[in-house]
């Protein structure tokens, strides 16, 4: 039986990711010719090729993000109540886990010369072998060499492992991890924003907030920039959302049809990895909050503000309505938005990652590296546990690729929030995190 770690979604912090252009260096010997040709991170970006000899390798690309089981479905409702309960014991890796029926699935990572003889997703499961292992591929990442498998009941998933890791196509191969939704924050319910224009109100210090109205005259933001939020999907039709919900250009909606040829069907407003469909309305409040804090219209009546008034909101949903969702779910979603900007030109610049767990994890730090390339901002939350993560690492907001910004929590008097995690060298900034007021589904406010 396949053995997973609980990862918890971040409760309700602003959060935003970023997105770029291109994989880099100029031919496949990832070497770069001309460094003038560098973006914002030269630097930082010099020191990653010089780590990753080959970084185009793993470019995304629609034929990697092929479903070969489109009718299956990563976890159930009824899934998640068993994860949640099960004890931790040591697995392979030596790390405490929580284990259940539903975790027979792994990660694959194919090393270079894996990803030559293979070409595409569909011929992965007979270069490894996999009908003789009892496993099955379930889908590409978008990666390249990045696939899903799984385990037929009567498989032995140890002996799969075992066979996979000493594999000499494989670079390295990991467990499908479950993240998991903590209890949202017992926050009474607010008439104003004080994270925006603090004078005070309900026991806060006067200034004690993120100068929003000094920044609202000099701009309120533009709708070419696009926002992923990586989360539990964004209510698209609320009135305080609905005009700043990105439109895929490429894509005629309802049609059943992939039109812009980039691997997903229907992908208007983003896409549901955890359903597997184009449709992400929220059906949980943290993604359509998180969306709110944002980009909720201002100056037109309706009952808040977000930080940008104009911020176009692509809704990459990985976790369902009962909070949980697959760590390969929120891997393709990353991958998506690198894509979305690589290869199809939409100028997706920030997503919200407001989720993480104690784990490093290979997969997931890969697509960051190449969001990276695609210069990309990745901006993570800090972590909930009150915990120094210079010592306690939480990841992803502790990855050390150039692009991760992690964000600590404040409460309405500029004090960290008391179950903010904080860090000398792992956490970066720090931004309103306590009591906030945003948009939640079907037209509400809290």
């Amino acid at each position: 039986m396949q053995k997973l770690h609980q990862v918890a979604l971040e409760p309700l912090e602003p959060r935003l990711l970023m997105s770029g252009t291109g994989c880099g260096p100029d031919d496949a010997s990832g070497i770069w010719s001309d460094p003038t040709t560098l973006s914002i991170f030269d630097t930082a970006k010099l020191d990653l090729v010089n780590g990753d000899t080959n970084p185009c390798v793993l470019g995304i690309d629609p034929i990697w993000f092929e479903d070969l089981m489109p009718g299956w479905q990563s976890l159930t409702t009824d899934a998640i109540p068993l994860i949640a309960g099960f004890p931790a014991g040591e697995n392979r890796f030596g790390l405490g886990v929580q284990v259940s029926q539903f975790l027979d699935r792994w990660i694959v990572q194919l090393n270079e010369e894996g990803i030559v003889q293979a070409g595409s997703v569909n011929v992965v499961g007979d270069l490894l072998g996999l009908d003789l292992l009892g496993g099955e591929i379930v889908r590409g990442l978008g990666l390249a060499g990045m696939v899903l498998i799984t385990t037929a009941s009567d498989a032995d998933a140890d002996q799969i492992f075992t066979a996979l890791v000493d594999h000499d196509l494989v670079e390295y191969i990991e467990p499908d991890l479950v993240f998991d939704m903590q209890a949202l924050p017992d926050d009474p319910l607010l008439s104003n924003l004080w994270s925006m224009h603090n004078l005070g109100q309900s026991g806060g210090t006067v200034g004690a907030d993120i100068n929003a109205a000094l920044a609202w005259e000099l701009g309120t933001g533009s709708s070419d920039v696009v926002v992923g939020v990586i989360d539990t999907g964004v209510d698209y039709n609320h009135p305080d959302l609905l005009v700043n919900m990105w439109i895929n250009p490429g894509e005629i909606a309802g049609n059943g049809l992939d039109d812009d040829g980039n691997g997903f069907v229907d992908d208007v407003h983003g896409y549901d990895f955890y359903n597997n469909d184009g449709d992400p309305m929220g059906d949980h409040s943290h993604g359509t909050h998180v969306a709110g804090t944002i980009e909720a219209v201002g100056d037109n009546g309706v009952s808040v503000a977000g930080v940008s008034w104009s911020t176009s909101i692509m809704a990459l949903k990985f976790l369902g309505g009962n909070g949980s969702g697959s760590s390969s779910d929120a891997v393709r979603a990353v991958n998506y938005a690198t894509m979305m900007r690589n290869s199809y030109g939409v100028n997706v610049r920030l997503t919200n990652n407001s989720w993480g767990g104690s784990r490093s994890y290979a997969p997931l730090e890969t697509a960051i590296r190449r969001s990276f390339q695609a210069d990309m901002l990745f901006v993570a939350a800090a972590g909930n546990s009150g915990v120094n993560t210079d010592h306690q690492p939480h990841y992803p907001s502790t990855y050390t690729t150039a692009n991760v910004i992690s964000v600590a929590a404040t409460d309405r008097n500029d004090q960290l929030a008391s179950f903010s995690n904080y860090g000398l060298r792992s956490v970066d900034i720090a931004a309103p995190g306590v009591s906030i007021y945003s948009t939640v589904p079907n037209g509400g406010h809290a």
